[in-house]
């Protein structure tokens, strides 16, 4: 099997890493081995990549388009930027960001209060 990653390298300089076809329980391993995760989608139905790197202390830079930006990133987990010179500038300057996830997309507490819900339902 060939391995998953292929270094990608930009006027001869060391660029980004690409990662593809990794098992799951690799991949928190990976998020907190990145700086950043970077996004440059047009459009994310929830952007699901983006709150596993979150939930796994990676900040985030998403385009400023990405209309899951807002939600993901409102415990300042990361930066939406403006365009690529803006983006360049970030990594340039490379602020110390937390990469949290907002707390609403914890699991436990989901869990919980669908529980809750459905409990309510059923008892009325």
């Amino acid at each position: 099997m060939p391995l998953p990653t292929c270094p990608v390298t930009l006027d001869g300089r060391t660029g980004p890493v690409i990662v593809q076809d990794l098992d799951d329980d690799d991949l928190p391993g990976f998020y907190r081995a990145a700086d950043w995760l970077l996004c440059t989608s047009r459009w994310e139905g929830f952007g699901l990549a983006i709150a596993e790197a979150l939930a796994c202390g990676t900040p985030a830079l998403l385009p400023a388009s990405l209309d899951v930006a807002p939600e993901l990133l409102a415990d300042g987990g990361g930066i939406v930027y403006q365009d690529s010179t803006h983006l360049a500038h970030i990594l340039a300057t490379h602020p110390r960001l937390t990469g949290r996830l907002p707390a609403e997309f914890d699991w436990d507490a989901n869990a919980e209060a669908t529980l809750t819900l459905y409990q309510d339902l059923t008892t009325e």
